[in-house]
């Protein structure tokens, strides 16, 4: 499997008022010839409740309902939000995972490509981030993957299990 490198299948999930953050993106891009779009992700700063109230970094309850735009973008369901370290989700996390399953469905329903690179616009592509690179990892990839996770961290490389390893840097997970 090849990966190309085109606009319509390398995306950054990002807000429009991260001027920053889509500047940084974009220069890190320009710098290795790297083609992306971006793609709009829901604003925290826009969520309110039924009532119009915002919740700002506040967590959710059993009866929360999110609004943004005048459209439901969340309701509070028992066990649909998993508590992870004793911590609900609050909205901004609930934003971003949403932004990204709005991405998801998009792409499940576009034919053209087998690859797709999906990037936060906080990411930092070191010197090695080359779209050689990328193809070479892309082609490593066993059949069956479903996605693939770069990171900078080698922690827990430490503690992946020999036989996850599929190459010097890529781990089945």
């Amino acid at each position: 499997m090849k990966y190309k490198n085109q606009a319509d299948n390398t995306f950054c999930v990002s807000l429009p008022r991260a001027i920053d953050r889509r500047e940084h993106f974009s220069k890190q891009c320009e710098k290795r010839d790297f083609k992306y779009t971006f793609f709009e992700g829901v604003d925290g700063h826009k969520i309110t409740d039924m009532e119009g109230n915002s919740f700002g970094r506040n967590k959710l309850t059993k009866d929360n309902v999110l609004i943004h735009d005048n459209n439901l973008l969340f309701k509070y369901v028992p066990h649909t939000v998993k508590e992870i370290n004793n911590h609900s989700m609050n909205v901004y996390q609930i934003c971003s995972a949403k932004s990204n399953l709005m991405l998801y469905e998009q792409l499940v329903k576009d034919k053209n490509h087998d690859v797709y690179f999906l990037f936060e616009d906080d990411f930092i592509m070191n010197d090695n981030f080359t779209n050689e690179n990328i193809d070479k990892i892309v082609t490593d990839l066993p059949d069956d993957f479903d996605a693939c996770f770069f990171s900078v961290t080698h922690a827990h490389r430490a503690k992946l299990p020999k036989e996850k390893q599929i190459t010097e840097n890529l781990y089945k997970v």
